[in-house]
């Protein structure tokens, strides 16, 4: 156990990790183990893979570890490579340091475009989960999950997943079509991976397109070729989302996240910044992935 750390901070196995190549974890006796969990989700290049490794190693050399939201080359290279690989209607990002932060950022973009809009209503599934800071809490699939707050945002309305193959879209679900403001999707259902029919995704896409509603792709775990295309949005169709959630896999072993959308929903007079958001460390490690993962090989 952790003896200094919450009691409520759980360990996922036993194993006490001494170091983790490609796919494998080994302890301080050299014992090894598959870790089919890629480091939940993050290892999306492999443990320690060495272009990133190297890469770090290299901006250490620079005698450049931290620069808060200041110019630095390396995080323009990166937003600029991210972009890049990334499809065209993407026009800017906003760089974080978690998943969580990811939602909540979007959270937050959604709320502020709604009202601009005379929009009021986010669409979200029950079971989902986005994260654990108070605005992503609010749209996780789970009406107990911001009881420890006291705070409910009744703009937030649940439908069930479709967990059958069968299950169809219904609006008649919904609010008024025209009072909605965004679907909040993440792309496979929580750690189950539970996939949505390719109709109902579609039909649910339609209608949003329809009706003026954003759509919004959670990708923390499912981003970064986890499920074969870049997105795994892009797995179901040819969609357009007008923002995505990034993280985990984005530099396969440093922390950052990301937001991707356009200039009309990231362009807005709010606060986006964060300490180490961009941290110059984390960029060279996200450029280093981004170069792996799209290269030929």
């Amino acid at each position: 156990r952790y003896k200094y750390e919450s009691d409520y901070v759980k360990p996922q196995s036993t194993i006490w990790w001494n170091s983790a190549k490609d796919f494998s974890i080994f302890d301080k006796d050299g014992n090894k183990w598959i870790d089919f969990s890629a480091g939940i989700f993050v290892a999306n290049a492999g443990h320690s893979n060495t272009e990133i490794n190297d890469a770090i190693k290299n901006q250490l050399d620079n005698d450049l570890v931290y620069s808060y939201q200041y110019y630095t080359e390396i995080r323009r290279q990166f937003t600029e490579k991210l972009l890049d690989c990334s499809p065209d209607h993407f026009e800017k990002v906003v760089l974080l340091n978690s998943g969580s932060e990811a939602t909540d950022a979007a959270y937050r973009l959604i709320k502020i475009w709604a009202k601009k809009n005379n929009k009021k209503y986010i669409v979200s599934f029950n079971g989902s989960y986005h994260g654990r800071v108070l605005g992503s809490d609010l749209i996780c699939g789970n009406k107990d999950s911001t009881e420890w707050s006291n705070i409910v945002d009744d703009d937030i309305v649940f439908i069930d997943f479709p967990y059958d193959k069968d299950d169809v879209f219904d609006p008649s679900l919904l609010p008024p079509p025209e009072q909605i403001a965004a679907f909040f999707i993440e792309t496979y259902q929580g750690r189950t991976a539970q996939m949505y029919p390719k109709l109902y995704l579609q039909d649910l896409y339609n209608f949003a397109r329809e009706n003026g509603a954003l759509v919004c792709f959670d990708e923390i775990q499912s981003g970064f070729y986890r499920m074969g295309e870049l997105y795994g949005y892009m797995t179901y169709g040819d969609y357009e989302p007008d923002i995505v959630c990034l993280g985990k896999g984005i530099t396969s072993s440093l922390p950052m996240s990301a937001v991707l959308s356009t200039k009309e929903l990231i362009d807005i007079d709010t606060n986006l910044s964060s300490t180490h958001s961009g941290n110059v460390l984390c960029c060279a490690a996200g450029l280093a992935n981004l170069n792996y993962l799209t290269s030929e090989k």
